[in-house]
């Protein structure tokens, strides 16, 4: 016998069921873990289809949000030119200067044509600088007087230059050139004056030789009369020579030629003693004919020397030494292979950001957080969904833009592709979930909007993107960590511009900024489907 029904019965008679829990809830509760995954998976996915079909609808705006800062790069790449960074310059010569026909092949005139653009040449300084001051040139340079005379003495010559820019850059750049010019005529003008110094030093052979030829001829084996006369006679006209390179180092002194005096001063200094041995031995009547011969090696060490030191050319002596650079980095020199990278990373981060926060802010608008609160699916897998949903589109923009990159803007890409693709891939997971967060401690689309502006400029100026990190002093420092885009840039630039692996800290950083900020996501959600 069946045990009587213990449902209650309407007032029609037919039975009333109790409702059960949907069907969702169901899956979630029933027994077994594989079963309870399959469900959260199945929820999971439907969220995904869920926003599959926002993506359809709106494919325009995601092409737009694309492929429109890779347009805006390119236009950049094509547009920008470096010869803008090249300084326009207007020489002033003082009165009584050469016509402007002769300064422009004056050597230190060529030589600041290398990196300036010399406009013109005038006697009007005031007219100079008024042009300077409505911004028709970048620079004035008033000329000295003479500047290789003023060398040739131990004088500094003197290039007053006058600018009147306003753009940090462009300032830099007028610098370095102006820096770079001035080396550069320094050197010229050193060159000059060591030149003028061999050529007076010319005067010089002659008589060495002579006192060589003197010197060789002596013979230990003549009466010491004889030979300590012939000694006296050359020390004579050493201290002579001497004397000379005195005056002569003293004129220059201060100034790179003096070397070239203090050299000959030396080497006569050695002949000399050398001598006064030799003497010393005869006035002793012991005569050595070592130490004759010691005083002739040094006599003609003299004579050589001279001649080597001469046969140097004067630049040579000017700037003994030049530098060769060699940037081992791919397409280190152009501009868009090194903003390239940065810029693909930037872009990743904001749309991730965007896309996540706008999402989340639109449901709440249109109530749909209360629909999602009484929805079989946690709060977890809501998110999760989300982010998977929303990471895969970032992430596929990211890779269609380094295609672009590197085949239409021809970008390097020197390293491993599973490296870049896992750097992308965190970026990607660390901004979705700051873009949740952002989302959900903001109310309204205006407030949202104004959050990621203000996490943009943010990051532009805080991550590397216009200087290096090390610029940044404590604690300002500091905030650059706290942007995905800052381990990125360096990861991405080693990976595609040097062909290296990433320092373990860019990896570490995203992978603890994306779990934290993601926590930090799920807690903030549970709380807002929290019924209240």
């Amino acid at each position: 016998m069946r045990e009587p029904s213990s449902r209650p019965l309407s007032s029609a008679g037919a039975d009333t069921r109790v409702p059960g829990p949907p069907p969702e809830q169901q899956a979630r509760s029933s027994p077994g873990e594989s079963r309870q995954g399959a469900a959260a998976l199945r929820r999971i996915l439907a969220v995904n289809v869920r926003w599959r079909g926002e993506l359809l609808r709106q494919s325009r705006l995601y092409a737009l949000a694309v492929l429109g800062p890779f347009v805006l790069l390119g236009l950049f790449a094509v547009g920008f030119r470096f010869s803008a960074f090249r300084p326009t310059g207007l020489l002033v010569t003082p009165p009584g200067s050469p016509d402007a026909a002769e300064v422009t092949h004056l050597p230190y005139v060529q030589g600041l044509e290398a990196n300036i653009n010399i406009a013109g040449i005038t006697t009007d300084e005031q007219g100079a600088l008024n042009r300077l001051r409505t911004g028709n040139l970048d620079m004035v340079i008033v000329l000295p007087r003479s500047p290789v005379t003023d060398v040739a003495h131990g004088q500094r010559a003197t290039l007053s230059i006058y600018v009147n820019v306003v753009n940090p850059l462009l300032r830099i750049a007028l610098y370095n050139a102006v820096n770079q010019q001035i080396a550069g005529v320094n050197d010229e003008a050193v060159a000059a004056a060591i030149g003028t110094v061999q050529n007076q030093t010319l005067d010089l052979v002659p008589q060495i030789e002579r006192l060589n030829t003197t010197m060789q001829a002596i013979k230990p084996s003549d009466p010491p009369d004889v030979v300590e006369g012939q000694l006296a006679s050359v020390q004579d006209q050493l201290a002579q020579i001497r004397d000379r390179a005195l005056t002569g180092e003293a004129a220059q002194r201060g100034t790179a030629a003096d070397i070239y005096y203090a050299a000959i001063i030396s080497e006569t200094d050695q002949a000399i003693e050398a001598i006064q041995q030799a003497e010393l031995q005869v006035a002793e009547r012991h005569t050595d004919a070592s130490a004759i011969a010691t005083a002739q090696q040094r006599v003609a060490g003299l004579n050589d020397f001279l001649h080597q030191l001469n046969a140097i050319p004067a630049r040579t002596i000017a700037i003994p030494f030049t530098a060769h650079i060699t940037n081992l980095a791919s397409g280190g020199e152009d501009l868009t292979n090194f903003y390239g990278p940065a810029a693909l990373a930037l872009l990743l981060q904001h749309l991730a950001i965007t896309l996540a926060a706008l999402s989340l802010v639109q449901e709440r608008q249109l109530g749909a957080i209360e629909s999602l609160a009484v929805s079989p699916a946690s709060a977890g897998e809501i998110l999760l969904g989300r982010h998977l949903y929303y990471g895969a589109v970032t992430l596929a923009a990211g890779l269609v833009l380094t295609v672009l990159l590197v085949v239409g803007l021809h970008v390097p890409f020197t390293g491993s592709l599973a490296l870049y693709v896992f750097v992308l891939a965190l970026l990607v997971w660390a901004s979705t979930a700051a873009g949740f967060c952002l989302a959900l401690v903001t109310r309204s689309d205006a407030q949202a909007m104004q959050s990621i502006m203000l996490l943009l400029v943010g990051a532009i100026f805080f991550s590397g993107f216009i200087g290096p990190l090390r610029a940044l002093s404590l604690p300002v420092a500091g905030l650059a960590y706290l942007f995905p885009l800052t381990y990125s840039i360096e990861a991405l630039d080693r990976i595609l511009l040097l062909g290296a692996a990433p320092p373990l800290v860019d990896y570490v950083g995203l992978a603890v900024l994306g779990t934290s900020l993601s926590v930090l996501a799920w807690l903030l959600f549970r709380r807002e489907l929290a019924p209240r």
